[in-house]
């Protein structure tokens, strides 16, 4: 065992328990204490806060390696049910999205002339793909767009519209909107914006005229032709937009005051929010809730929020910081806010929460949020978090920050020795996005009662979901029909398990992903420290029968598991369709594949057939017949906005549903250049995969295997098909027709597939 610093001290582990549980104290235990970012706030300080005089002595002590010391091993149970309902979402990837203050550290990475700088874009190229990204902060408060999409040289500081004299936060005006969707298009070219828009500093026409700068074609307006004049071509993928960040009071207010307030804040949201969805009805606009009952206005805010906006606007802003305060006594704020939705709607109120903010609170230093300490603190929130569903994304606060070691609370920024080093938290989200499955099982953690905490004498006090000291958690997630990725935090410094998994099936362990520093407190003072500090080790395993695995100390885990039996509600599986039970609705279609979804569509009116009782399944389908189809399927009604496509007119019939379709980025221009022609198996997949947000998909190896021909079509395509197969579109199409991304759609094969895209009970990728 390697020597600690030589320092220890006996504790008195002491524990408070939310409500009316008592606060008492467990057993006393020694507890050495090794490296913490104390350490290397009293150096900094010792140093007179010279980073330089300083920044030898942190190198040092982030080096120090205690991963062999061990003061405690527990034995503790990790248990999941494969036969229970799993969680969907929309697309899991989006609990990893990252929130960059709009005004804080750009002056790093950008000139003046916004030109991006090679250490930045080689940074970001590296990150994980973003799947979200959050243009927000406090400072979004003090923006009109408008005044930032102009020429740099032209860009103007924004003007509090009710109080002239007030102050704003229009800093920075060299990095504006422009210069960070291409920053963020550079890192994953899917990615999807959450732009926080003024409610004070704009008015509601100039944020639907910013709407249509990121959303209008390069040919339908003056704003899409701006946009395409900075190099953007193509519109911009919007997740949603929140409405005034963080505008609650968090003072005493009398009742009249806070009243006024919140009226004022309902007036102007509903006011900007129906000028964005007069744009694009589809477009999530989003209240900001207050995110802490324990201080003021927590319900005077909330309740009238809730009660008068939660009717129409299902998604709404949510900041929750821990780490400070622990989940198990700040987690309740989120389930106090969920009960004011109860209280108005029931308890099928449909109401989401976008966690737009969260991070580790501490003191605002690199040396406890850069480091390891604070990736594992997210991690178990991450682990946590992905196991309720009302949760529909969550965004890290925050992606880059000044180069100030009194402010780092950041995925990546300038260090000490001025060059951009990431911070723990990249690697961390890099493990998590290129592995996590396609849904999530409800994961318990538990150990022997040999460390209580609460005055029954049950729980442990590392494991116990209302402990506020809970460091191991854990969260099982699927991934098709034969195989488990599982992920595991251990936060505890000196302290590892003996883990025995309580699971229905046998499992393989095939893979190994190990993610940790050398002590708690580790961070990467230099970019040349990155390698050195941060240790991610992946070991391919063939082990049967998985039963046990030793969880490391410090440490996150990923371990990929299969298993030869099929693991219940894989993906395939939801896209088993109600039987239609009625008389057929066509007598030519039996004995074919689709024969139940084209009597559902039928029977739902989203299809016809061609007289005398007949469907003609074999005759092919038009690009302008499946449009219709999937306009019809989806019930979007009449088109009435201006027209998308230069050849596709009002007088012709298909002109509502391509123009709809177009209106949505559904179709192309390129895709509907000649109406009557052939649909695809390659067009079919591309709507399904624009429907569904464009999903990232890593392992297009399987699929190519599967289909060999999938391996010389261009990513985007490929992408595509692969999609439509995980999630069950073509899956059916390819088990009982030969058919490639090239192949002619019948009309029989398109009710199958569009039966598939359009319902969204089904369709759920």
């Amino acid at each position: 065992m390697k020597k600690l610093l030589a320092r220890s001290l006996s504790v008195l582990v002491a524990i408070s328990v939310i409500g009316s549980t008592s606060v008492f104290a467990v057993e006393k235990r020694t507890v050495s204490k090794g490296v913490t970012p104390q350490d290397m706030v009293d150096v900094y300080n010792a140093c007179g806060n010279d980073t330089a005089k300083s920044f030898d002595e942190i190198e040092r002590l982030v080096h120090i390696d205690e991963t062999d010391v061990i003061d405690e091993t527990i034995d503790a149970t990790v248990k999941w049910n494969e036969n229970s309902a799993p969680i969907y979402r929309e697309n899991i990837k989006d609990m990893f999205g990252v929130q960059y203050e709009t005004n804080r550290g750009w002056d790093n990475i950008i000139t003046e002339d916004g030109v991006l700088k090679d250490d930045y874009v080689e940074k970001i190229q590296t990150m994980f793909d973003q799947p979200v990204v959050r243009w927000g902060g406090g400072s979004s408060n003090g923006y009109d767009m408008m005044d930032m999409i102009a020429p740099i040289d032209q860009r103007k500081p924004s003007v509090n519209l009710f109080d002239p004299t007030r102050s704003n936060s229009a800093t920075d005006l060299h990095f504006g909107p422009i210069e960070f969707i291409k920053a963020h298009q550079a890192n994953n070219p899917d990615v999807a914006f959450l732009w926080c828009l003024s409610l004070d500093h704009s008015t509601a026409e100039h944020n639907a005229q910013f709407i249509h700068f990121l959303l209008d074609d390069k040919d339908e307006s003056e704003w899409g032709a701006l946009r395409a004049s900075y190099g953007i071509e193509n519109p911009v993928k919007i997740w949603g937009i929140e409405l005034g960040n963080e505008m609650y009071f968090t003072t005493e207010k009398t009742d009249e005051e806070a009243k006024a307030e919140t009226d004022e804040y309902i007036r102007l949201f509903r006011e900007h929010a129906e000028a964005i969805n007069a744009v694009d009805p589809e477009i999530r606009c989003i209240p900001c809730l207050n995110g802490n009952s324990s201080r003021a206005g927590f319900y005077e805010w909330n309740r009238p929020i809730i009660s008068q906006l939660g009717s129409k606007y299902k998604y709404m802003a949510f900041h929750l910081y821990y780490g400070g305060y622990e989940y198990a006594y700040n987690g309740h704020w989120i389930d106090d806010a969920l009960r004011i939705c109860r209280d108005y709607f029931g308890k099928d109120h449909g109401i989401q929460l976008c966690l737009s903010e969260h991070a580790k609170w501490d003191t605002k230093t690199a040396f406890s949020r850069m480091g390891l300490g604070s990736a594992l603190c997210t991690s178990q929130f991450l682990n946590i978090m992905l196991q309720r569903t009302n949760m529909c994304m969550t965004a890290y606060h925050c992606g880059s920050t000044r180069p100030s070691f009194d402010t780092k609370w950041a995925f990546f920024s300038k260090m000490g020795d001025d060059t951009l080093a990431f911070s723990a938290l990249p690697y961390l989200y890099k493990i998590y996005t290129e592995n996590i499955g396609d849904r999530v099982l409800t994961t318990s953690v538990s150990a022997p009662d040999t460390l209580l905490y609460n005055e029954a004498g049950k729980g442990n006090i590392y494991t116990d979901e209302s402990s506020t000291r809970r460091m191991f958690t854990a969260v099982a997630t699927p991934k098709g029909k034969h195989q488990m990725v599982v992920f595991l935090t251990n936060r505890l410094p000196y302290v590892d398990f003996n883990v025995t998994f309580n699971t229905k099936l046998n499992y393989t362990l095939k893979k190994e992903i190990v993610f940790t520093s050398p002590n708690i407190a580790s961070f990467a003072p230099s970019a040349k420290d990155e390698k050195d500090v941060f240790k991610v080790t992946e070991t391919e395993k063939n082990i049967k029968d998985f039963k046990t695995y030793h969880m490391p100390n410090k440490s996150f885990v990923c371990l990929i598991l299969e298993t030869e039996d099929e693991i219940e509600a894989a993906e395939d599986e939801r896209m088993i369709t109600p039987k239609f039970t009625g008389e057929d609705k066509f007598s030519d279609i039996d004995g074919l594949w689709s024969k139940n979804e084209i009597n559902l569509l039928a029977d739902a009116g989203a299809i016809s057939g061609v007289g005398d009782g007949l469907y003609n399944p074999n005759a092919q389908i038009s690009v302008a017949e499946l449009a219709s189809m999937v306009v019809k399927s989806l019930n979007y009604g009449t088109y009435d906005k201006k027209q998308i496509f230069d050849n596709i007119t009002p007088d012709q019939w298909y002109y509502n549903a391509i123009n709809t379709l177009g209106s949505k980025g559904y179709l192309k221009a390129e895709e509907v250049a000649d109406p009557e022609a052939p649909a695809t198996v390659k067009l079919a997949a591309m709507i399904a995969y624009r429907i569904a947000g464009k999903p990232d998909i890593k392992n297009l190896t399987t699929y190519q295997e599967k289909y060999p021909w999938i391996t010389g079509l261009d990513t985007l395509t490929a992408k595509a098909i692969a999609n439509g197969i995980k999630c069950g579109v073509l899956t059916k199409l390819f088990t009982e027709v030969e058919a490639t991304e090239s192949t002619a759609l019948s009309r029989a094969d398109a009710a199958g597939l569009v039966y598939r895209i359009t319902i969204p009970d089904v369709f759920i990728c």
